[in-house]
């Protein structure tokens, strides 16, 4: 934004500053965070909470000048009492519907706002309230108007004597002082307003505190209006600290006042003013404003915001709901405050204290500045960085401790954690699993520092790590969604070594790199398409072309359609197969046309259409046409069928707000369908979480993981890969064993964060609610098979396939003023899970035999909520200096047999 600096008595129309408005787009569909944001919103926002102090009252009280019933104007010249009594008793006469300001005089206001919270919670024994909160900030309002631009009247606002309280059922109350934003208080936002009450033009101070500025701009606020000549129903447009909104007004004539009642609804906002992600808040703002006929100015303003979740009634157990659910069923917070006039005096003598700043345009909007940092339940004043790393090391597939030294990371102003990590990483590079907890921990963090680490990994110095944890460190690189130039340069040096066996994994990183990059560095990321491009065309291995077919895919560029169409039918199942599956993330509508057609088509293999519904299914919300060919596939086959079987599953867990699905599906075939034994297995997790009225709307595949053992002459070929998100990160590109064969690996184990969000909105008087979500998981996936095809009347074969994952999160969300945060904060475990799905089958003179066992494992939601106060340091860091615990909560492990079956042809 350019500014225009100039000083506050300047006449110029200030437009609204367009650089403040939403920051964002909306949730991201596929992950609209797994269960934290539920209890998130839940929580709002509790118990902004001060050092414990000897005086605080048990409940947050005004102090008394707040109690004091003020005359509600200063009469004027000879005016007496009498005459004041005799026209509160005389009939109403029409009011003039304009503002009159006095030049030279000050209008001194009391000013009050609380913010209070309840919210209910669902457990399997029903719903209660868990918590209260309240906080209350006020203070006394200086108007001083200083003259006349045209018609409007130029004036200033201060706030003087800030007052704030907290209490919270969960944890101490207390009060909150902030001499600096007590002491940028007293600089004056300039405005001007028309008589008709519509502020038109707002200046704030150079350099001042946004904090400060949004408190003043709140108060303006509360004195905006807009008066038509006639009229006692009408609707007006409006722009305040929330943004734009349509108003609706009912004005009613009272004795020598004008009630004037406001009425504002989510609904009614043409721009709602928040940073970050779309929370979908709903809230109702009446106010109720006095228009002083004598005086001809606002004489009181009260004020009443709330929030809602869910209506009230609906605090009873849904008999709809088994289980777990133990999420938030309704939460309601209510802002409320008011504007009273105290005292019209006479402004001070000489210059106006707004002649000693220089001022820029602003407008009434809520200004926000840099994101909001991670409320975190680690302080880096206070915590243990040697304890902190010996806990992850003791448990190295903990994502909870590994996102805990995420957040330590994260609030590292000096390097010295990170240096610390690296150092441990360097030290643990013999041991398996802490090396990988580590090299997790960095990717998950993403800063250019920690892939700066990543990318050292990978050069020759670092051999030592072993090819299996410089796998893991290139798959780090293919998820960050800012990779710096550092990444890039390290995956093209591994791509360039055709012989390396981190080859194949580089690629896919790389496509995965360049999807990213076209956000940022659409140069770069068309070069490293190229790049592929040029290598694809290159092949002279089946290998090869399905490799780099895939790793196009993964960039989701939009060359990669025609690039894929040559391919849908080459010699190779394999080649046809990678073609189709290039175009999951292609957004364009022929890319779903193609694999439509290919589904349908009588010519490809079962293999090839498995993968083809792989796609399809990866590119949700589908069209029509192919939602039903994707439900039609594959055709129902209750029992082997001369020799061939196929099989879908998906079993539900969980409740109406929290649960998932567990879908899977198998295919078998033997003589005469194949020359031996042919199998393959798939299975995903699903989670979806949602909230009353949609106030958070989650689904996603958090799983994704398929393989595949295929005859290939006197041999056997066995493929299999893994997705995280929409991007295929781990690919066995076919390698070929003997007839007669068994093993047992670990195919892929990695740390990762799986979503972030934050977001700030204001309330009616501009103050600021924060919010953070994060969102982390441990994924394990494991293959064990044993085949014997070597006699071909006695076949046997088995695969089990086990994915593990444990999903993690820490989320906060509080009321910020000044200088000052508190809130809540929740840790999480989203779901703890194991799926083992095992196929045996044997094929022999009495026919083929299939047999599936599935089952899951699952222990969803468990954690704690905890009340804290954080103020902000000299260096821009929060430091928490008060925190008490609210709930502990844990859910049981539930088991589920998904598919136990068989089926048997002779």
């Amino acid at each position: 934004m350019t500014r225009q600096i100039f000083h506050p008595i300047s006449h110029t129309h200030a437009a609204p500053d367009k650089s403040q408005r939403w920051q964002g787009t909306g949730l991201h569909r596929w992950l609209r965070v797994a269960l934290l944001m539920g209890l998130l919103l839940s929580l709002f926002p509790s118990g902004l909470t001060g050092a414990a102090h000897a005086q605080t009252p048990a409940i947050c009280a005004p102090r008394e000048s707040i109690r004091t019933i003020f005359l509600p104007f200063t009469a004027r010249g000879g005016q007496t009492v009498a005459a004041v009594r005799a026209a509160l008793h005389s009939e109403p006469q029409a009011a003039p519907r304009t503002l009159a300001y006095q030049v030279g005089k000050t209008y001194t206001y009391d000013w009050l706002m609380t913010s209070g919270m309840a919210f209910g919670t669902r457990s399997a024994e029903g719903v209660r309230e868990d918590s209260q909160g309240q906080t209350l900030i006020q203070g006394v309002a200086e108007i001083a108007i200083t003259g006349k631009a045209d018609t409007a009247f130029v004036g200033q606002v201060t706030l003087r004597d800030p007052w704030l309280c907290s209490t919270s059922d969960g944890g101490p109350n207390g009060f909150i002082e902030d001499p600096a934003l007590a002491a940028e208080l007293l600089k004056p936002v300039v405005f001007q307003q028309l008589p008709n009450g519509v502020i038109s033009q707002v200046q704030v101070p150079e350099g001042m505190s946004l904090d400060a500025a949004n408190i003043l701009k709140g108060i303006l606020n509360n004195l905006q209006l807009t008066l038509l000549a006639t009229g006692s129903s009408y609707q007006a447009s409006e722009e305040g600290s929330q943004g734009s909104y349509g108003v609706d007004y009912r004005l009613t004539e009272q004795p020598n006042a004008l009630a004037i009642h406001k009425t504002i609804d989510s609904a009614d906002f043409t721009n709602f003013l928040f940073q970050g992600a779309n929370t979908g808040l709903e809230l109702t703002n009446r106010v109720t404003m006095t228009l002083d006929s004598t005086q001809q100015v606002i004489s009181e303003v009260r004020f009443d915001e709330q929030t809602n979740s869910y209506d009230e009634t609906h605090t009873t157990a849904d008999p709809e709901v088994g289980g777990w659910d133990g999420l938030a069923l309704w939460y309601r917070a209510n802002t409320s405050g008011s504007l009273k006039l105290r005292s019209v005096t006479d402004s001070p003598a000489g210059p106006t204290r707004s002649s000693q700043h220089i001022y820029r345009v602003s407008s009434l909007g809520t200004e926000f500045g840099d994101p909001i940092t991670a409320f975190s339940p680690v302080d880096p004043e206070t915590a243990d960085l040697n304890a902190e790393l010996n806990a992850l090391e003791a448990d190295p597939t903990n994502p909870a401790q590994s996102q805990r030294l995420a957040l330590l990371l994260e609030a590292d102003a000096t390097g010295g954690v990170l240096s610390t990590v690296q150092s441990r990483l360097q030290a643990a590079k013999t041991n398996d699993s802490v090396a990988r907890a580590y090299i997790g921990l960095l990717a998950m963090v993403g800063s250019p520092a920690a892939q700066t680490i990543l990318a050292e990994l990978l050069t020759p110095n670092s051999q030592e790590f072993g090819d299996g944890l410089r796998e893991q460190a290139i798959t780090g690189l293919a998820l960050q969604t800012e990779p710096t130039t550092a990444s890039i340069d390290a995956l093209l040096v591994i791509n360039r070594n055709t012989s390396s066996p981190l080859h194949d994994t580089a690629l896919l990183a790389l496509g995965s790199a360049a999807g990213e990059l076209a956000r940022t560095d659409p140069t770069a990321a068309n070069g490293i398409v190229a790049d592929i491009s040029q290598a694809l065309r290159g092949s002279t291995t089946i290998s090869q072309t399905e490799l780099s077919l895939i790793a196009l895919g993964n960039s989701g560029h939009s060359d990669v359609l025609g690039l894929a169409q040559g391919y849908f039918e080459d010699p190779s199942p394999q080649v046809q197969a990678a073609a189709y599956l290039a175009l999951a993330n292609i957004p364009d509508p022929d890319a779903e046309t193609f694999l439509i057609q290919g589904l349908k088509s009588e010519k490809k293999s079962p293999f090839v259409k498995e993968v083809i519904a792989d796609a399809l299914e990866n590119k949700k919300p589908l069209s029509e046409a192919a939602a039903q060919t994707l439900g039609n596939w594959p055709p129902p086959k209750p029992q082997p069928e001369g020799g061939e079987f196929s099989k879908k599953w998906d079993r539900p867990f969980g409740g109406k707000w929290v649960g998932g699905n567990l879908p899977g599906e198998a295919y078998v075939a033997s003589p005469p369908f194949s020359p031996k034994l042919e199998m393959s297995v798939g299975q995903k997790a699903e989670v979806y979480i949602t909230t009353p009225k949609k106030l958070i709307d989650f689904q996603r595949t958090v799983l994704d993981t398929r393989a595949w053992v295929e005859p290939q002459g006197d041999s056997q070929r066995i493929s299999y890969y893994f997705r995280v998100g929409k991007k295929l990160v781990k690919k066995e590109n076919s390698y070929t064993v003997a007839c007669a064969y068994q093993e047992t690996k670990n195919i892929y184990k990695n740390t990762l964060e799986i979503y972030e969000t934050s977001f700030t909105y204001p309330v009616y008087a501009g103050i600021a609610v924060t919010a953070l979500v994060k969102v982390m998981g441990y994924y394990s996936i494991d293959l064990n098979y044993a085949m014997d095809t070597c006699a071909v009347l006695q076949m046997t074969g088995e695969i089990t396939f086990t994915p593990s994952g444990r999903f993690t999160g820490e989320a906060g969300v509080g009321l910020k003023v000044g200088l000052f945060r508190g809130g809540v904060s929740v840790g999480l475990t989203v779901m703890d899970s194991q799926i083992p799905a095992k196929l045996s089958t044997t094929f022999d003179v009495n026919g083929m035999k299939f047999c599936a066992n599935v089952k899951a494992k699952t222990k969803p939601l468990g954690g704690a909520i905890i009340g804290w106060v954080e103020r902000k340091k000299l260096n821009g860091d929060w430091k928490r200096f008060l925190e008490w615990n609210i709930w502990d909560f844990s859910v049981k492990s539930k088991n589920y047999d998904v598919l136990v079956k068989c089926w048997q042809k002779s």
